[in-house]
């Protein structure tokens, strides 16, 4: 008998964060449940979707960032 799966085991198998043990748990319970497949397919889009985005900080943000490392920036001493 397999064991009810979670999102976030589900998840945590999708990015390969769980014992060999858990995995092969895992694999067994997305095979004979059709609703999880279909949750795991979901999920496995969402992750490809999220690694494929490619996202830039616009100039205020990067010109924010500059000043502020700026400000905090250690005072070299002049000898």
């Amino acid at each position: 008998m397999v064991k009810t799966v979670t999102q976030e085991q589900l998840i945590q198998f999708l990015y390969q964060e769980v014992t060999t043990e858990e995995a092969t748990a895992i694999a067994e319970a997305i095979r004979c449940d059709w609703e999880l497949m279909e949750q795991y397919e979901m999920f496995r889009e969402t992750m490809q979707q999220l690694d494929a985005a490619r996202v830039t900080p616009s100039q205020a943000v990067v010109d924010r960032i500059k000043r502020y490392s700026e400000s905090t920036a250690p005072m070299e001493h002049l000898l």
